[in-house]
C-alpha cells in the first residue's frame, strides 16, 4: 500500500529522533560506568561494554518503522551488522578474557582507551544513520526496491558478465586488476543477478525457485571465491542462496537450527581458509579446491584443538573493541596523524601517470606501523575500525562532521542513480551499498568516501552497457528472425 508524503515526513522525523535517543541512552549509561571502570575488572568493564552496544543497536533496529525493509537496505543492516560485531566481542572475552596484557602500545588507562573508541564508534555509527535518514535514504531504497520490474534478458547477461568475471580471476588467472574497482563492483552482477532471477520473479516462492536454483546458479561463483582464500567471497557468493532458505523456512525453532549449521559451516569455512592460505600462500603448494576441502575435514576430525583454534580465530574476526582503543593510545602518544583523515579520497580518481606524486594508500600498513613497527608495517595490514580512524585522523569534530558527510553522500547518491541510472543499475548500486554496510566497521575512511562514488558512477556505467548490449542483441535476433 502506498504511503503518503505526509506520513513519510512524519516516519523520517521519528527515525531521526530515535537515533539521537538512542545515542543519550547510550551515553546516559556507558559515561557513568566509564568513569566506576577502576571498581570492575578488565573483563567485566569490557563485557558491558560489548553488551551496551549490542543492546543500544539492537534496540535501535527494532524501533524505527523501516516499512517492512529492515533486511534490505544500508541503514538498518549496518545498526544490524554493528549489534552483531559487538556481540561477537562480547562472546569473545566471555570465553578467552581480554588482551590488554598482549597490546603492543603502552597506555596509561587502557580501559579507558577502549570506553572512548566506543563510545566514538557509536556517535559516529548513530550520526551516519541519522543523517542518511534524514537525507531521505530509506525512502529512496524503498523507491528502487518497488520500481523493479522483472526482466530475465538483463539479468541473464548481468550473470553471464559477473560469472565470466569471477571465473576469468580467480580459476583461469586472468589478471584484470590493474581495472580496480571496476574488478569488485563486477563482482556484484552475479549473486544480484541470481538473488533477482530467483526472488524477485512473479509468482510463488517455493523452495526449488528460492533454494534449489540459487543453488544450482550460485556453483560456478562459489567454485571461484574457494580459490580466493577469503571468507568474506565465499560468503559473498552464497549470499542469494542464504537468502532464499531465510525466506522459505519461517518457524523460529528451524530458524534457530539454521543458524546453529551456518555457525558450524563458518567455523569450517574459518578452517579452510587457514589451511588454504598457509598451503597455497605460503608454501607454494597450489591445491586444489577439493583438496584442501579434504584435509580440512581430515584436520578437524583428528586435531581436537584445531577446532578450538578455529572458533577462536573466527571470534577474533570482527573482535575490534581493543583495537579500537589502539587509536586512542596512538593519539595520546603521538597526536592525530592526518594521512588517515579522509580528504585525501579524491586522490584517488587521479590518474597516478597524470600525478607523479600522487601519495601511496596503504592504511593498513601505516597503521600496523605505528602499532607494531616499521619492519611488520611493510608486510602486514592491521584495520583499525572507520571511526577510530576517522578519530586518530581528524579528531572528535573529524568523526561527527565526516560521519554526516558520507550518510548523506550514500543518500544522496541514490537519489541519482534514480535519477539517470537505468533500473538495473539502481538495484545494482543499492545491492553494493548494502554490501557495504556490512564491512563498514573496518574500512578505511579514504576508501569508502572514494569507493561510494566509484559504485555510483560504475553501476550507472555499468546498467547502461548491459542495457545497450540487451538491445542490440535483441536487434540481432529480430533481423536474424525477418531478414
Amino acid at each position: 500500500m502506498p504511503v503518503s508524503p505526509q506520513s513519510q515526513n512524519v516516519r523520517r522525523r521519528q527515525a531521526v529522533a530515535a537515533t539521537f535517543q538512542v545515542g543519550l541512552l547510550y551515553s546516559a549509561v556507558a559515561l557513568p560506568a566509564q568513569m566506576l571502570r577502576e571498581a570492575f575488572t578488565p573483563d567485566v568493564f569490557l563485557l558491558f561494554l560489548s553488551f551496551w552496544g549490542t543492546f543500544c543497536f539492537f534496540v535501535l533496529w527494532r524501533r524505527i518503522d523501516w516499512g517492512g525493509y529492515r533486511f534490505m537496505t544500508f541503514g538498518p543492516l549496518f545498526l544490524l551488522a554493528s549489534a552483531l560485531f559487538k556481540l561477537d566481542s562480547f562472546l569473545y572475552i566471555l570465553f578467552y578474557g581480554n588482551q590488554i596484557d598482549e597490546w603492543p602500545l603502552y597506555a596509561s588507562d587502557p580501559l579507558l582507551s577502549v570506553a572512548y573508541g566506543q563510545f566514538i564508534y557509536v556517535v559516529g555509527a548513530l550520526v551516519l544513520v541519522g543523517m542518511w535518514l534524514a537525507f531521505r535514504g530509506h525512502e529512496r531504497s524503498i523507491e528502487i526496491i518497488n520500481g523493479w520490474r522483472f526482466d530475465l534478458p538483463t539479468l541473464a547477461l548481468a550473470y553471464v558478465i559477473g560469472v565470466g568475471a569471477a571465473l576469468s580471476i580467480r580459476v583461469f588467472q586472468l589478471n584484470l586488476l590493474y581495472l580496480g574497482a571496476i574488478v569488485s563492483v563486477v563482482y556484484y552482477l552475479g549473486p544480484i543477478s541470481i538473488l533477482l532471477i530467483s526472488l524477485g520473479s512473479p509468482g510463488r516462492r517455493t523452495w526449488q525457485r528460492c533454494i534449489l536454483l540459487p543453488s544450482v546458479l550460485s556453483l560456478p561463483l562459489i567454485y571461484a571465491a574457494l580459490q580466493t582464500g577469503f571468507k568474506e567471497h565465499i560468503i559473498f557468493s552464497m549470499l542469494p542462496i542464504l537468502a532464499g532458505i531465510f525466506i522459505v523456512i519461517r518457524g523460529s525453532l528451524a530458524r534457530i537450527l539454521i543458524c546453529l549449521v551456518l555457525a558450524g559451516s563458518y567455523v569450517f569455512m574459518t578452517a579452510f581458509v587457514n589451511i588454504q592460505r598457509g598451503a597455497n600462500w605460503e608454501e607454494r603448494e597450489n591445491l586444489s579446491v577439493g583438496r584442501l576441502l579434504s584435509i580440512t575435514a581430515d584436520a578437524i576430525g583428528e586435531d581436537k584443538d584445531l577446532l578450538g583454534h578455529t572458533v577462536r580465530s573466527a571470534l577474533m574476526r570482527k573482535h575490534l573493541i581493543e583495537i579500537n582503543g589502539w587509536s586512542i593510545d596512538i593519539v595520546e602518544a603521538i597526536g592525530h596523524v592526518e594521512d588517515f583523515a579522509p580528504d585525501q579520497a579524491f586522490a584517488i580518481f587521479i590518474p597516478r601517470i597524470l600525478w607523479s606524486e600522487k601519495p601511496l594508500f596503504r592504511p593498513g600498513n601505516d597503521f600496523t606501523e605505528l602499532a607494531f613497527g616499521p619492519e611488520l608495517g611493510e608486510s602486514s595490514g592491521t584495520a583499525a575500525g572507520f571511526f577510530s580512524a576517522l578519530y586518530l585522523g581528524s579528531g572528535v569534530w573529524g568523526v561527527l562532521v565526516y560521519s554526516m558527510l558520507l550518510g548523506a553522500l550514500y543518500a544522496l547518491s541514490l537519489s541519482v542513480v534514480i535519477r539517470v541510472g537505468s533500473s538495473f543499475a539502481q538495484v545494482l548500486f543499492l545491492f553494493g551499498a548494502v554490501y557495504r554496510s556490512l564491512r563498514l566497521d573496518e574500512a578505511w575512511p579514504v576508501y569508502e568516501f572514494a569507493g561510494i562514488v566509484s559504485l555510483l558512477l560504475l553501476a550507472i556505467a555499468l546498467g547502461a552497457l548491459i542495457s545497450f548490449m540487451q538491445k542490440r542483441t535483441r536487434r540481432v535476433r529480430l533481423n536474424w528472425q525477418h531478414p
